[in-house]
């Protein structure tokens, strides 16, 4: 063998040893962040399965394996074995691992943490990289690498220790429930069925607005087939504040964290499920929002509550799509050309369908009562054709007119979904006998007042919801057309109480919108509210004039504004300063309503 053949040999063996050992220290590192990040997503319970406990270390572990191997290439072969092993494991660990306690503190505040808590957070991951750096060459610099054994040992040990915690943690299953005989005391009252389309804002509905493009012939048969169409309004601009409002007729700041994402229903709440349950009724739910899982305490009182998952890649289960790897990994394997398909982001209405007729065919002859949630007008701003999303740039936040183009093709194709939902209850012989009503958790914004798809404010677009109800066959509770007041979303669940007989629980903080006089002074408020860079907005809207507070002027608003709604439904000319005395009247509503227990 020639010196030239020895020498690159060695050189080839000396490249594969640096290889190895930048494997098996990023093996390490992605251990450790993947035990990190399962406990905390376990610290607020599971859902139907407990997957993450085995699937985020061995995730981690084969991603981040294959990445310290090229940060050990990179190192060259002029660090000495201990000091790259060490700068191997420090460029790893520190940075994944701060990213994951990041995220979930974000996760748990509903906002970025506070500026000072970032700052510790950073200068504590670096002390851990500087102690890596210090520390490390001595602990890893054998020559012989007898640290392989026990890194192999160390990730069979987490292996068997997640399949086996995640085999005997308390899961939710799913179940399926029976109907027995209807109880007398039911014989005469109807089904209940309540539907939330997310994002569908009311003056898209050809019936509320004469505005509308997209024609809703099916959605508005709720209001023309026995119904009533209300003038509906959120009390957020967040999916769960939304939903919880709905379901338990309680305004954001009853659930700890105002506006936020991450909140959670109160447990001594009383939801409609559970009314409805206590009177008898068999309850389901069919949710298309994956964070919308039974964590959030949305299942209070149903017997079978369905986060449905969106189509989840790389063997994922639902426990294991809150990772923060997996959702870096889903973003870059979705954004690749000519891949997405509907459901990669949400169900859509047709999985949701599908799902709800097959718990119909077992329910038709008992009462009940159905939740269905939607959310198709939530997909990503992309063109569809079919199953597939057109390969073209999503237009920006700014860019309007497709936007409206998109969302009204949406709106269209949903339209058409509910006509097959319909259709399937009147071949049950469900359609006429049931109350179903349709509204939103909030709407969507075309960049009216500069909030591109934020939810950063609360001006009609975002707040501004229909709320269509059918009554059962002969037994309509209020006209067809039901505009003079505000309808708040607090008020659902109560007027569906009422209208089978069910006592509205006192926690409850909505009217009966059947029965309801008007509050003080003559008009029904609404109060609403939602987060934006750390800081909670206020609004309050009556009949007539529309109050919005923005602490500090958070997100680039006005600190007050005052709308006078009959001169300016479009919410153009602040005015406070001409309106003193209303402005101050509203926020001292709204500051009463905001301390509601």
């Amino acid at each position: 063998m020639s010196n030239a053949s020895f020498r690159q040999r060695l050189a080839d063996a000396a490249i594969f040893g640096r290889a190895g050992d930048g494997f098996g220290m990023g093996v390490l590192a992605g251990l450790v962040v993947g035990v990190l990040d399962a406990l905390a997503l376990s610290a607020r319970g599971f859902g139907s399965d407990a997957q993450l406990l085995w699937y985020g270390p061995l995730l981690y572990a084969t991603t981040c394996g294959p990445a310290g191997a090229v940060v050990a290439l990179l190192g060259g072969g002029w660090l000495g074995r201990g000091r790259r092993r060490a700068l191997t494991l420090a460029a790893l660990l520190t940075p994944l691992g701060g990213a994951v306690i990041f995220q979930r503190l974000r996760d748990g505040a509903g906002t970025s943490p506070a500026l000072e808590l970032q700052i510790a957070l950073t200068l504590a991951c670096l002390a851990v990289a500087l102690a890596l750096l210090l520390v490390g060459p001595r602990l890893l610099g054998d020559a012989r690498a007898v640290w392989r054994r026990p890194l192999l040992a160390l990730l069979v040990v987490v292996l068997l220790a997640g399949f086996s915690g995640a085999r005997l943690a308390p899961t939710q299953a799913i179940t399926r429930v029976t109907p027995g005989p209807v109880p007398a005391l039911l014989a005469e009252r109807p089904n209940l069925m309540l539907i939330l389309a997310s994002a569908l804002r009311a003056d898209q509905l050809d019936c509320a607005s004469a505005a509308a493009r997209a024609r809703t012939p099916n959605l508005c048969r709720l209001a023309s087939d026995g119904g009533s169409l209300y003038d509906g309004f959120a009390h957020s601009t967040k999916a769960l504040p939304g939903a919880a409002s709905l379901l338990g007729s309680l305004l954001p700041t009853t659930l700890r964290a105002p506006g936020e994402t991450r909140a959670r229903l109160p447990a001594s709440s009383v939801t409609l499920a559970e009314a409805l349950q206590r009177r008898g009724y068999t309850t389901g739910a069919f949710v298309a929002n994956p964070k919308l899982d039974a964590t959030t305490g949305l299942a209070q009182g149903f017997d079978a509550y369905h986060a449905l998952e969106p189509r989840l890649l790389f063997g994922a289960r639902k426990s294991s799509s809150a990772l923060l790897l997996y959702q870096l990994l889903r973003r870059l394997r979705l954004a690749l050309p000519l891949t997405a398909r509907a459901g990669d982001h949400y169900p859509d209405a047709q999985a949701v369908n599908a799902h709800a007729a097959a718990w119909l065919e077992r329910q038709r002859k008992g009462r009940f009562f159905l939740f269905l949630h939607y959310m198709d007008l939530r997909e990503p701003w992309f063109a569809r054709a079919g199953d597939t999303y057109v390969a073209q740039p999503a237009p920006s936040p700014m860019e309007t007119a497709p936007q409206r183009r998109i969302y009204q093709q949406r709106l269209a194709r949903f339209d058409a979904r509910f006509a097959e939902l319909a259709a399937q209850l009147e071949e049950l012989g469900l359609w006429r006998s049931s109350l179903i009503a349709l509204t939103s958790d909030h709407g969507v914004a075309f960049g009216e007042h500069g909030d591109p798809r934020r939810g950063r404010t609360l001006h009609d677009e975002w707040i501004r919801v229909p709320l269509l109800i059918k009554w059962p066959a002969e037994e309509r509770r209020a006209p067809e057309r039901m505009r003079a007041e505000p309808a708040r979303l607090i008020d659902v669940a109560p007027t569906l109480l009422s209208s089978v007989g069910a006592r509205i629980p006192p926690l409850m903080q909505g009217l009966d919108l059947a029965r309801a006089a008007s509050g003080p002074g003559g008009a029904r408020s609404v109060f609403s509210e939602t987060r934006c860079a750390g800081r909670v907005l206020r609004a309050i809207r009556t009949a007539r004039w529309k109050w919005i507070e923005a602490p500090e002027g958070a997100c680039g608003q006005p600190g007050e504004q005052l709308f006078d709604l009959s001169l300016d439904p479009e919410e153009r000319d602040n005015r406070v300063e001409r309106e003193p005395g209303t402005a101050a009247e509203l926020a001292r509503l709204a500051s009463e309503q905001a301390g509601v227990p």
